[in-house]
This record gives C-alpha cells, sequence and structure tokens, in this order.
C-alpha cells in the first residue's frame, strides 16, 4: 500500500490575490476595461430633448455612471479648461416633465467626487443657481471643489447638500 500524500491546508485569503490578479490579467488581455466616471464639460441636461437628458461627459452623467455600475465609486474631473463652473440647470426649465426633475444632482448609491488638488488652476466649482445642490440618500465624499449659490427650498432644512 502507498502512503497518502498530505494536502497542503491553505486560509481561504491567502488565495484571493490570486484570484483578484488572475481577473485582472484576463480582463486586461481582452482590451476590457471599465470606462471610468469622469467629467470633462461643465454641461448639465440636454434641454432640446424631451424629457431633458444628462449631457454625456456631465457631472450629472457621471452620477449616474456611478449609481448603475456596482464596480465604480469615484468620478474625478478631466475638463481641461482653468477654473472651470458647472452650472446647474434652473429648476425654473425643467416644470412640467415626468417624471419630474429637479436641479439638484440626487446621489444614490455610495459616491466620492474628486476634483483637481486644492490650489489647480483647474479647480472645479459647482454652481447651485440658488437651489439645492447635491441631494444624496447614500454616502456622499466631496474632495477639492468649491460649492457655490446652493440653496435649500424655503420648506426645507439643509443647505447645499442634503442627506437624507
Amino acid at each position: 500500500m502507498t502512503p497518502r500524500k498530505e494536502l497542503k491546508k491553505y486560509h481561504p485569503k491567502s488565495v484571493i490575490p490570486l484570484i483578484t490578479f488572475a481577473i485582472t490579467i484576463s480582463l486586461s488581455q481582452t482590451g476590457f476595461a471599465l470606462p471610468p466616471c469622469v467629467v470633462i464639460n461643465t454641461l448639465d441636461y440636454n434641454l432640446s430633448t424631451n424629457p431633458p437628458t444628462p449631457q454625456p461627459g456631465s457631472l450629472r452623467a457621471a452620477i449616474d455612471c456611478v449609481k448603475n455600475d456596482p464596480l465604480q465609486d469615484t468620478i474625478t474631473f478631466n475638463i481641461g479648461t482653468p477654473n472651470p463652473v458647472i452650472t446647474l440647470t434652473n429648476q425654473g426649465d425643467l416644470v412640467g416633465f415626468t417624471p419630474a426633475l429637479f436641479s439638484y444632482l440626487k446621489v444614490e448609491s455610495d459616491t466620492t467626487i474628486t476634483g483637481p488638488i486644492s490650489g489647480d488652476p483647474t479647480s472645479v466649482t459647482i454652481q447651485g443657481n440658488n437651489h439645492r445642490i447635491f441631494l444624496s440618500n447614500a454616502s456622499l465624499t466631496l474632495e477639492n471643489m468649491t460649492l457655490k449659490g446652493g440653496s435649500p427650498p424655503s420648506t426645507e432644512g439643509g443647505g447645499a447638500i442634503k442627506i437624507d
């Protein structure tokens, strides 16, 4: 009778880096990469469509990107103009559409929005147009940006940002 070979025992967590590495390699070898949620312009809603839709490459579209992709949670900026200002669409331009549209940016999944490093000549300002800027029912982290002109409706609390 031949002796039994003893199997080496591994802790389950020690295998995870190998699995992650294998997945990363196979994705890169196929040319597949996750598209980043990047803001490339200062536009907001496209008011020429009915109902208005987020402009491709806008902050609003990037927030939708994070919401619709469970692998994404970070938004970055690559606008390319000095000191860009993103002005949210005036609420008056959005009245009467179904479903109801609002000028604020609704964050529905854990999201980090990272502007350029402080002092950078491309620092980002988000102008609320005298309306709330962010309404979030998830974790929201904002880094390296300025919020201006954010004001809540007179019947609600909060300011530029409201966390539900």
